[in-house]
């Protein structure tokens, strides 16, 4: 239908937990939906701030978990779509072709 979702929370894991935000989206991307999928995440507990002694900080969005992605098997041209390409179109509002 053209929707787009969007995964969140991707930074509230327990230490040593499985990422099974990176294990849906790996779902979602080998469904064939990999242009619909964007990522964010509700870090707005000081807890999670590294800046303020938390763990495990906003850089672990691009590191960690991407790093939890790709070792589900998404490339690197899925993870830029993931996090470039499908919220900059997204945002643009611009009508589908």
């Amino acid at each position: 239908s053209g929707v787009n979702v969007e995964y969140d929370q991707v930074l509230r894991l327990p230490p040593g937990e499985e990422n099974t935000t990176a294990t849906l989206i790996a779902g979602v991307v080998d469904a064939g939906f990999a242009r619909q999928v964007m990522v964010g995440t509700d870090g707005a507990r000081r807890s999670l701030w590294a800046s303020l002694g938390g763990s495990p900080g906003l850089a672990a969005m691009g590191t960690t978990f991407i790093d939890d992605l790709t070792d589900r098997g998404i490339d690197g041209d899925t993870v830029d779509q993931i996090f470039i390409d499908n919220p900059q179109r997204f945002l643009a509002f611009a009508r589908a072709a």
